[in-house]
C-alpha cells in the first residue's frame, strides 16, 4: 500500500513539473516584439513609429502637432 502511495504522489508531482514546464516554454517561443518609438519635435512624446506623423524628415505624434509647427515656420 506504501509503495502505490509514493508512487501516485511521484506521478501527480511528475504530472505537475511537465505541464508548468510546458507552460514555460510555450510563453518563450512567443516573444513580444517592442515597437521602435519616436519622439515628436512638437511636444516630446514617445509613439510608434508606425503611428507617427512624418512631415518633411520631422516627426510628430499627431496632425496637429504637424500642422501647428508648419504654420510656425
Amino acid at each position: 500500500m506504501r509503495r502505490f502511495l509514493l508512487l501516485a504522489i511521484l506521478g501527480v508531482l511528475a504530472c505537475v513539473w511537465f505541464f508548468r514546464r510546458k507552460r514555460r516554454m510555450s510563453a518563450r517561443s512567443h516573444p513580444v516584439s517592442p515597437h521602435k518609438m519616436v519622439p515628436c519635435q512638437r511636444c516630446g512624446v514617445y509613439v510608434s513609429a508606425t503611428q507617427a506623423v512624418y512631415v518633411a524628415g520631422a516627426v510628430y505624434c499627431c496632425d496637429t502637432h504637424a500642422f501647428a509647427n508648419r504654420r510656425a515656420t
